[in-house]
């Protein structure tokens, strides 16, 4: 076999297996029609067979595949495609021969209820003779035309029922209403079947006026209801403006107006109300009835307006459909005529170019196809449309016309084409689309095909295996992709079975609602039709079969939910009766709160029962809405009082919740928990809010304390193991201190304690519970040390603490009872005696004080304050025994002024002494003497050695005042305090330099400087 004849194969559409065959046929272009047909009707796969019918679009081939092919799902598939032709196809030739193909009962029901084309309706209607399916298409036929000439072909009463009551087209139903009232309305349960089934208003309205007057208890319509009556009518027709339906707005007018004639005749002058005169009366009805009459001509006008709008736009959109079929018809006359050029390949270049010429004159001189009607359901992607497809379809053909032209045209051009269909095959068989592989591959193969054939061997040369390599790669992706559609195909099966399953699962539940088996039994009748791809024939009957039991069931469940929800309906009338009875009797209660609760608990119950028969519930509605409008404001003022004290309440929480957050950061502990505790406390004491305030409160105040006590908690973990670690470390110091009860060298001992109390200082806090403990122990044990050193030193120094005792008691024997015990009496009182040589005394007193021996510093203050103490007394009750010596007290006073003047004139801020009672010439001439005298006149002044100047100036009264005798009583200690004063004052503005100070000795401790608050009153420093 050459090259030339291997590329020369069988098609696959005659392969001996029947999936590859039926892979073929899936990849034909649709003008193969012919070879379609051919493979319909005798192909020996059924599965074949069906994939070519699905594929055919001539209406008089399907038509004779139902005729005589023998298998069930081949003439399923061509019925269906003959019903969606006749149902969908705009040309009603094709539309009518697809029609006459039809025979079942089923299938000339559904065109005859949604064909497009409303001839081939009337067509399908007039073939059928079963009143079942009659009664189906005049209840839902798409066309008035055919839902009338259904009607008229129904004689059974139960189908005439069936469309009064279950239709939703009010022309049909209102016919059928008249058809079964032609006898009489003597037929109660007719009436009272329309009155409460009939989907249709008009249908109801007019069953209840039959079944008003078949009672004979008509009831006289009010005075008010009269006035009433034409100003409802008038305000529904206004309201039918903005109806967008031509039939529903002619259907609402036209019933409109038949209410309108029923009263208007009669409804001229009504009676005037009680206590007016009749000409009064009359005078303002008839002007009633004007401007009713006005209102409703106007209403009526704007309908008619907007009917004829409608009206016009329907005409305008039918007009644009016919236009847009008959452009749509000759562009695809023309794509016809080229895609029979294509076909033909015995036409040669010259015929195809004059071919493609005059098709394209013709194009050009069609109209543009008009813009299909704006109908898309909002969210719904817009269809494609078919003006785009045809000029796409149109473009590809002459570009395929073109080609061949070009391929005819040179052996070069034709290699070279060769070449670019090969990498165009590649480049096809390496993409991840399906339908690339398909209709892509499929014309450029068989472009390649058709090349080959008039090409020789030599001119393939290597293209050959590279597209046998391109159609390898291609029969591979197709197969994965057929996977992948079987994959797909068992997953919808999953689905429609776990649908199937909760179907099922739905009709065993015993609480099964009437609104949920609705929507269920809507589901199974939908589901049959919309199953998409399954894997099997199988599958889909298994499904179907399902489907078509639990629709069964369940129809059976909704009837029964239905009676059901009627008798609900007659037990919630008596339900009403009961709850306008209490509405009724709050009334006379005067508990605001217990009106408040019965009105709340009356509404809730009253929604519960809300749903009752139509035409029974109006009384008590208006019963009940008369009670409620008494009540309801009582009601409402309580409820709005509660309304104000929950959101009382709601601000109140609202505050303990921003505190509580406040608080949450706090690391102040035992105040904050304190704190935080006391908020809860107030949170129970405040009353509720609303419940979803109540809820975002609490959850804002519970999530801050939460947040505190968290922190708390771990603040608390982490000091426990530091209290831990320092209770470790004070045992180890109370151990150390305790260890020294022992030690002989007490100098040491004492040295120990006080390294271990600096110890103790720089160690943390322990817990609360073993602080107390740990400090008594040690504290214990340090004082058991100083106890010893105090015992030893108090045994050495206990002679001369007694000499030093006896000087004071000696001095203090001077005084007088009064004096040492009480208060010091005036100066020189002249009941007091002066003792005998007690000037030598005291001086006496004094030097044997200078000689004493030290004591221990403890010892020493106490002593020596008591010395001064009866010193200062002495010499405060004996002046004149001292005037003259170093203790005179008026010498003394005088030497005190005058330090402390030395020393507050040298402080910065001191006022010039010499300003005072001097004029500003005196105070200047003072001011160059001084100049003059220190020798400064012109000279920059040296400030450190000024400082340096007036610190030894200073210190040098301090020396004075501390060898100063006694100066006693409050004079004494002002001039003290004032002196001390002046001093503190200097060093705080002239501060001593470290170079002033002299060097300490190496470990000596400078000496404690005492606070000026436990100085001596008498302000003496002076050890006598």
């Amino acid at each position: 076999m050459s090259v030339f004849d291997r590329f020369r194969g069988q098609p696959e559409w005659q392969h001996e297996d029947p999936s590859v065959r039926a892979s073929a046929v899936d990849d034909l272009e649709d003008d193969a029609q012919e070879l379609l047909a051919a493979i319909a009707s005798e192909d020996a796969d059924p599965g074949v067979r069906s994939a070519a019918v699905v594929r055919l679009s001539d209406p008089a081939t399907l038509g004779r595949i139902l005729r005589t092919d023998q298998v069930d799902d081949v003439r399923a598939e061509a019925a269906a495609m003959l019903r969606a032709m006749a149902v969908d196809d705009t040309n009603l030739e094709r539309a009518t021969v697809a029609l006459a193909g039809l025979s079942e009962a089923r299938d000339l029901g559904e065109v005859a209820r949604v064909a497009g084309l409303e001839a081939v309706s009337v067509s399908a209607l007039e073939r059928l003779d079963t009143q079942k399916v009659i009664s189906v298409v005049a209840r839902r036929a798409t066309h008035a035309l055919t839902r009338r000439l259904a009607l008229e072909r129904l004689d059974d009463q139960d189908e005439l029922l069936a469309v009064a009551v279950k239709s939703d087209h009010k022309d049909v139903a209102l016919a059928a209403f008249e058809r079964l009232a032609v006898g009489g309305t003597e037929n109660r349960d007719l009436l009272e079947t329309m009155a409460v089934r009939a989907r249709s208003k008009p249908v109801a309205r007019r069953a209840k006026t039959a079944l008003t007057a078949l009672d004979g208890k008509p009831t006289p319509p009010s005075p008010e209801e009269l006035h009433q009556r034409p100003e409802r009518l008038c305000e529904s027709v206004e309201a039918l403006v903005s109806i967008d339906d031509v039939d529903l707005l002619s259907d609402e007018l036209a019933e409109a107006e038949r209410e309108w004639s029923s009263f208007v005749g009669t409804e001229t002058v009504a009676p005037a109300p009680a206590g007016d005169s009749a000409g009064v009366g009359q005078e303002k009805q008839t002007d009633l009835t004007a401007a009713v009459t006005k209102r409703w001509a106007g209403a009526v006008k704007r309908v008619r307006e907007q009917l004829d709008r409608l009206e016009l736009a329907r005409s305008e959109a039918d007009r644009l459909r016919r236009t847009r079929s008959e452009v749509l018809a000759a562009r695809t006359a023309l794509c016809e005529r080229l895609a029979a050029v294509v076909a033909d390949e015995s036409c040669d270049a010259t015929v195809r170019t004059a071919e493609v010429a005059r098709a394209r004159a013709e194009w050009r001189v069609l109209p543009a196809v008009p813009d299909a009607e704006r109908g898309e359901v909002e969210g719904e992607a817009p269809a494609p449309s078919p003006g785009a497809s045809i000029v796409q379809r149109f473009e590809e053909l002459v570009g395929r016309v073109e080609a061949q032209v070009q391929r005819q045209s040179s052996a070069a051009d034709r290699i070279a084409r060769l070449a670019e269909l090969a990498s165009a095959l590649e480049t096809i068989s390496q993409t991840d689309e399906v339908d690339d592989l398909k209709k892509r591959w499929t014309g450029t193969h068989a472009e390649w095909t058709g090349l080959i054939r008039v090409s020789t061997p030599d001119e393939v040369g290597e293209l050959g295996p590279r597209v046998e390599a391109a159609e390898a790669h291609r029969v591979k992706r197709l197969a994965e992709a057929g996977e992948e559609r079987k994959r797909r195909e068992r997953a919808n099966l999953a689905k429609q079975q776990r649908r199937c399953d909760e179907l099922e699962q739905a009709l065993v539940d015993e609480n099964l609602e009437l609104n949920d088996a609705e929507r269920w039994l809507r589901l199974a009748r939908s589901l049959p039709g919309n199953l998409g791809r399954l894997p099997t024939r199988e599958d889909r009957d298994g499904l179907t079969k399902r489907l078509r039991e639990a629709q069964t069931v369940l129809a059976g469940r909704v009837r029964e939910l239905r009676g059901l929800a009627e008798w609900k309906q007659w037990a919630n009338s008596g339900v009403q009766a009961k709850l306008c009875q209490r509405l009724e009797a709050l009334r006379a209660v005067d508990d605001e709160v217990l009106v408040a609760q019965e009105f709340r608990q009356v509404m809730a119950a009253w929604r519960q029962a809300s749903d009752v028969p139509r035409g029974e519930g109006k009384e008590l509605w208006q019963r009940f809405k008369t009670a409620h409008d008494a009540i309801r404001p009582r009601a409402e003022a309580y409820l709005a009082k509660q309304d104000a004290l929950r959101e009382e309440h709601f601000a109140r929480k609202v505050a303990l919740c921003e505190e509580a957050e406040r608080l949450a950061e706090s690391t102040d502990w035992i105040k904050t928990a304190q704190r935080i505790t006391e908020l809860q406390a107030l949170w129970k004491q405040v009353g509720a809010a609303t419940r979803k305030q109540e809820h975002a409160a609490w959850n804002r105040f519970r999530s801050a304390c939460g947040r505190f006590f968290h922190r708390r908690r771990d603040d608390l973990a982490e000091r426990k193991q530091v209290w831990a670690k320092n209770a470790k470390l004070k045992v180890a110091l109370c151990e150390k201190a305790e260890a020294l009860k022992g030690e002989s060298d007490l100098g040491t001992a004492k040295e120990t304690v006080k390294q271990l109390q600096v110890e103790w200082k720089t160690v943390g806090p322990v817990r609360r519970t073993r602080s107390d403990a740990l400090w008594r122990r040690f504290r214990a044990a340090c004082d058991g040390v100083y106890s010893r050193a105090q015992e030893a030193s108090d045994a050495e120094f206990a002679d001369k603490i007694t000499a030093r005792a006896s000087v004071c008691e000696r001095l203090e024997a001077l005084l007088p009872k009064t004096t040492a015990t009480s208060e010091t009496p005036e100066h020189g009182d002249a009941g007091t005696e002066l003792p005998d040589k007690i000037a030598e005394t005291v001086s006496a007193a004094r030097a044997e004080w200078r000689q004493l021996p030290p004591v221990p510093r403890q010892q020493e203050r106490s002593l020596t304050a008591r010395f001064q103490t009866a010193l200062s007394g002495v010499v405060e009750r004996y002046p004149e025994a001292f005037s003259g010596s170093d203790l005179d007290p008026e010498r003394n006073r005088v030497a005190l002024e005058r330090l402390c003047e030395r020393v507050e004139g040298l402080l910065e801020d001191a006022p010039s002494s010499t300003a005072g009672g001097h004029s500003p010439a005196e105070i200047l001439a003072a001011q160059l003497r001084d100049a003059l005298a220190s020798n400064t006149m012109g000279a920059r002044v040296d400030t450190e050695a000024k400082r340096r100047e007036d610190t030894d100036e200073v210190k040098r009264a301090q020396i004075q005042r501390r060898a100063l005798g006694v100066v006693p009583g409050e004079t004494g200690r002002q001039l003290s305090d004032r002196f001390r004063t002046a001093c503190d004052r200097f060093f705080q503005q002239h501060p001593p330099e470290a170079s002033d100070r002299p060097p300490a000795p190496r470990g000596e401790r400078a000496p404690r400087r005492r606070r000026s608050g436990r100085r001596h009153e008498s302000g003496s420093r002076e050890r006598a």
